[in-house]
């Protein structure tokens, strides 16, 4: 999954070649797990039924998605 969003991204594998995980850790008790690398690219992977992939710089500023949804004036957003 980590080379659709590298591709999907024009972002090279070779970017990540030589990326060491610093840390792991899930958030919560949620299911979702946070990879940092030494470069300050954070993976943050959703265990849920339509689970997602993120892909952040080191300023948390989202750079590749694996799923993406398009809303609209009907659509309803809540947090939790």
């Amino acid at each position: 999954m980590l080379s659709f969003l590298l591709c999907t991204n024009m972002l090279t594998f070779s970017t990540f070649r030589c990326c060491c995980v610093v840390l792991t850790r899930q958030v919560g008790l949620d299911r979702i797990v946070v990879f940092e690398f030494h470069t300050g690219y954070k993976l943050i992977c959703e265990f849920y039924s339509a689970g997602n992939m993120i892909l952040t710089n080191d300023q948390n500023i989202i750079i590749g998605l694996l799923r993406v949804h398009d809303f609209n004036e009907e659509d309803k957003i809540r947090v939790g």
